[in-house]
């Protein structure tokens, strides 16, 4: 068995030809790994095993371990990409769960404390072969509609309320297209932003503008801004990825000006028919807020009856390491301020304190 670190800039052509062998992702695309990386100042790569038949390449950005978001630990925490990452293989399956636990084993050896991910229901390594190796917790599914039907089938697996506001939108003159040039980005930037204000979401969904000019420019060809329009206002737009048949909800965001209508339901429908057309297999649009079955969750459902299971992998990799930065944080925080609901525990800011009510 043989183990080496990839990296996605200067290994670029070894990582893009273990891709074009597995099935796979945009999220374990090199130049999707630099990106995420850039956002978190952190390192990514690529863990490589290859032996018994078989080629494993699990994708990962690393940083170092921090005990309550602010102080240093010891040694570094690995995470996959923002999305739905996970390890991917090419070869004999039968091989996989060994080269994974060689690929755990490798990652020890380089001072990796935890690797925290979340699996991709349709590309790479799945659920069985990850088994025993950490803890696999199954979230609440996610949403995906199935490109192989027909249209008049992706509409009729179409809930009776949304299909209602698509034709509402539709005959308002609501329009919906993709921004080839990619000429409303930094309008885009604005609803997203504004968006994700609206809804609470925590800090680590605030991306940069660098960040996005990134999807467009170092993953051209692969990302796509698909949007609606109004006249000459923007109502709503996302960001899509699309490879290897998969196209994914990446970002998106809604102009408040037009919250009541919903227009992003004209733009999750006018994404069937443009994946569908470009002869794709799957839109994945996901699930809801941290893999829970909320309202968006169900916003999302309106499109189609499928929903495949979600699981995110937490695996502790050099034990070690990991008890270390367990000791500093359990010796630095009162029991009642730790949120041992995070993984690893230690990274997590601590709780507020309970407020005390008075009459």
């Amino acid at each position: 068995m043989k183990a080496r670190t990839l990296d996605p800039t200067f290994d670029r052509e070894a990582w893009l030809s273990i891709l074009e062998e597995s099935s796979h992702d945009v999220y374990h695309h090199p130049a999707y790994v630099i990106a995420d990386a850039q956002r978190l100042d952190a390192r990514g790569v690529g863990i490589s095993v290859e032996g018994f038949g078989a080629k494993v390449l699990w994708p990962l950005v690393l940083r170092p371990a921090v005990i309550g978001g602010e102080t240093d630990g010891v040694g570094l925490d690995a995470s996959s990409p923002y999305g739905y990452g996970g390890p991917i293989f090419c070869g004999r399956k039968e091989s996989v769960p060994e080269l994974l636990r060689g690929a755990l084993a490798y990652s020890s050896e380089l001072g990796i404390c935890s690797i925290f991910c979340r699996l991709n229901p349709f590309a790479g390594v799945q659920v069985e072969d990850l088994r025993g190796a950490g803890t696999l917790d199954e979230g609440g599914g996610t949403v995906w509609c199935d490109l192989s039907q027909t249209e008049e089938e992706l509409w009729s697996h179409t809930r009776p309320s949304t299909r209602t506001k698509i034709n509402k939108l539709k005959r308002l003159g609501f329009l919906a297209q993709e921004d080839l040039q990619w000429t409303r980005l930094g309008e885009f930037l604005e609803i997203y932003g504004v968006t994700m204000e609206r809804v609470g979401a925590a800090a680590s969904y605030f991306f940069s503008d660098h960040y996005f000019e990134s999807l467009r420019d170092d993953l051209a060809g692969v990302s796509k801004l698909l949007t609606v329009e109004i006249g000459s206002k923007l109502a709503a737009a996302g960001i899509f990825t699309e490879r290897s048949g998969i196209v994914q909800y990446h970002l998106g965001g809604t102009n408040p000006e037009f919250l009541n209508l919903a227009p992003s339901a004209l733009l999750f429908d006018f994404a069937r028919q443009w994946a569908r057309f470009r002869g794709n297999n799957i839109l994945h649009l996901g699930g809801g807020l941290g893999g829970k079955v909320d309202s968006l969750y169900w916003f999302k459902s309106g499109f189609s009856r499928l929903s495949a299971p979600s699981f995110t992998g937490k695996f502790v990799v050099n034990e070690s390491l990991y008890s270390e930065n367990l000791r500093r944080w359990e010796s630095r925080l009162p029991s009642a301020l730790m949120n041992d609901s995070f993984f690893p525990p230690y990274r997590a800011s601590p709780r507020p304190p309970a407020q005390t009510v008075r009459e």
